[in-house]
């Protein structure tokens, strides 16, 4: 690869090369520098289109370009409100700002304005097979891929980062404009439209109306899709806080009642409820995200676990969500509790 070099200029013409910093300091300051400016592992363009980055401290191999693809495929095969909580879920770390409610948040039309996804592997150097594929992809595939390496030198006891685009895409998407913000009301309106066009509409009543029942501090957050659950959450620091921890969406003569992995971790290893959920389980249809972790859903979370409920079988699927419903409220408040108790 390229050898880059850097020479400081003084008023008086001087000329001096800066020195080339050593991998193992570069790579620690490039980590720091890319999070904290923040270069997150994904992001959201001027577009509105989701950004996807694989960061290495090293230099990029051909293998990094497979997970990006790995990664990428993966986020491209989610329904668009499960991406929009998993990019809520994933927010707030690095002194980034937590996103609550990522429809609320993003000011684009649709979420599908999200895709198609721009991809961005970074590094401290390529070798020449990975900025090969990289190339190929680029100029051969309908994916927006860019290779990104930087070059750390030192001067003045500071340390300066070279950029160097080795591959970049050539895309230019349409622009997109800004949604008009819907109301509650309006955003409600939609779901419990959708659930009518599922066939649906009075099993979705009917759970959210045993939520409020059962989990009488609730706090409802409404998107487009569906409605969230969010309970009172204690954090290491003492601040109290409303998280979201399931949500409540219409599909075809079904209802999808969705529990978040930190929800399921949390109940399952810290309040001990795995019998609780394992009962509701063996009851109710469920699936989980990732979808291979079915098996082994209660014993190895971070999973999301969804329960099916189906019109015909409210009765009997319907008491078992109730049960486990009360469970985990009951749990919760418990925990709360003795934590502002401790």
């Amino acid at each position: 690869m390229d050898e880059v070099k850097i020479w400081s200029v003084d008023g008086d013409s001087n000329v001096e090369p800066l020195a080339s910093k050593g991998q193992t300091d570069t790579e620690l300051q490039l980590e720091k520098a890319l999070v904290k400016n923040p270069l997150d592992l994904l992001g959201v363009d001027e577009e509105g289109r989701l950004v996807v980055f694989e960061l290495k401290r090293g230099t990029l191999s051909r293998d990094a370009v497979a997970q990006i693809i790995d990664y990428a495929s993966h986020l491209d095969g989610m329904p668009l409100d499960d991406l929009a909580g998993y990019i809520s879920a994933r927010s707030g770390a690095h002194g980034i700002d937590e996103i609550q409610d990522f429809e609320d948040w993003y000011s684009f039309d649709e979420l599908d304005s999200l895709k198609p996804l721009r991809l961005f592997l970074v590094g401290l150097g390529a070798d020449d097979r990975t900025e090969r594929m990289v190339r190929f992809l680029a100029d051969n595939s309908a994916m927006d891929i860019s290779l990104l390496t930087f070059h750390g030198f030192a001067h003045d006891g500071k340390t300066f980062l070279a950029r160097q685009i080795r591959v970049e895409a050539e895309s230019e998407p349409e622009p997109r404009q800004s949604k008009p913000a819907l109301s509650r009301e309006e955003k409600l309106e939609l779901v419990i439209g959708r659930a009518k066009n599922e066939g649906a509409v009075n099993l979705f009543l009917d759970v959210r109306r045993m939520f409020q029942a059962n989990w009488p501090r609730i706090s409802e957050k409404v998107s487009k899709q569906n409605v969230g659950l969010w309970l009172q959450e204690r954090e290491d620091s003492g601040k109290l806080k409303y998280k979201s921890h399931a949500f409540i969406r219409p599909e075809e003569d079904k209802v999808l009642v969705g529990f978040h992995w930190w929800h399921v971790e949390r109940c399952v290893h810290r309040l001990k409820l795995t019998d609780e959920f394992r009962r509701a389980m063996e009851v109710i249809p469920f699936r989980t995200w990732p979808s291979d972790r079915k098996q082994d859903a209660l014993e190895a979370p971070p999973v999301e676990i969804g329960f099916l409920l189906n019109v015909d079988r409210w009765e009997t699927e319907g008491r078992a969500l109730d049960e486990l419903t009360r469970a985990v409220y009951d749990a919760r408040m418990r925990a709360n509790h003795d934590e502002n108790t401790a």
